[in-house]
């Protein structure tokens, strides 16, 4: 860790340098616009996972508004969490394994566990490997509604939008599940995930590009050691797999998920039998999850 902090430290120190010279190159003597912002972190639960990387009114450092968007820039962290220097392009972050703000997007079924994976071959992230639904930066220039930047909630719709050819609206309400950071090899990402859940009228036909592919697994199986062993998953680490696993068991029906996998959920996550007591608590969880089916959260 101590090498990684040095790096980035080494990194932040020439990326400034390079952002002095060109301050001094302007001509008429403007400022060159800080373009970054504050991020907020903590949550008591797990020291490991932050709050949501960027909440609305936040943003004491933020951008101008009205500057068109000529490149999609992505904002710069240190090991922190905190701004390092100006936004880069997500090539430069690749190349100098800067560690920047991202979002994933699992569409779901709650009740059955369902997770709706996805393989591209020509992404500069985990390439020809299954992943989330969506993959996307969040950005720094914000588009279409006059923002200078992105919520990252804007970034998972968007990322539905361009990755998948839906509208969100098409989809149940967006839930902001957990944020941490993930390290691919050269890919150091602070990541927002959510999960999407699908509407009472099932997925909509998907715009997918000739060489992508969607599939839906049981969430268990796609968290598991053993297919992540495979070499054919996107890389994840154990806090990330912890924290999706424990939401998406907090909505699982174990009757929804034997119709649709034909596994026992409870057997499937390594759990003992059930005392008689737990059966109670289970049946009024199970209670609960119907009530929030019923108001809107997917079936």
């Amino acid at each position: 860790m101590g090498v990684v902090k040095a790096f980035q430290s080494l990194v932040g120190l020439v990326l400034e340098g390079e952002a002095a010279r060109r301050a001094e190159a302007e001509s008429f003597g403007e400022s060159w616009t800080q373009r970054c912002f504050a991020l907020p972190c903590g949550l008591t639960d797990c020291p490991q996972l932050t709050g949501m990387t960027s909440p609305p009114g936040l943003r004491p450092r933020e951008p101008r508004r009205g500057i068109p968007c000529n490149e999609q820039l992505v904002e710069v962290l240190d090991p922190d969490g905190h701004v390092l220097c100006e936004p880069r392009t997500l090539a430069e972050c690749l190349d100098s394994r800067l560690l920047h703000r991202a979002v994933h997007v699992w569409l779901c079924v709650p009740r059955t566990g369902a997770l709706l994976l996805r393989k591209w071959h020509a992404k500069s992230k985990h390439p020809g490997l299954w992943g989330p639904s969506c993959h996307t930066e969040i950005r720094c220039y914000g588009q279409g509604d006059g923002h200078a930047s992105e919520v990252s909630t804007q970034s998972a719709e968007r990322g539905i939008k361009e990755q998948l050819g839906l509208d969100p609206s098409e989809l149940g309400t967006l839930l902001h599940c957990f944020s941490c950071e993930v390290t691919d090899g050269n890919c150091q990402e602070l990541l927002d995930v959510y999960l999407a859940p699908l509407s009472k009228h099932g997925l909509p036909a998907l715009a997918l590009e000739p060489t992508e592919e969607v599939d839906w697994a049981f969430f268990a199986h796609v968290l598991s050691p053993d297919f992540a062993a495979t070499g054919r998953l996107f890389h994840y680490n154990n806090t990330y797999r912890r924290a999706l696993a424990r939401r998406l068991r907090d909505y699982a029906v174990p009757e929804d998920v034997r119709n649709a996998f034909a596994v026992d959920l409870d057997a499937e996550l390594g759990k003992a039998p059930m005392s008689a007591a737990m059966k109670v608590q289970a049946q009024a969880m199970a209670v609960s999850c119907r009530f929030r089916v019923a108001r809107g959260f997917c079936k």
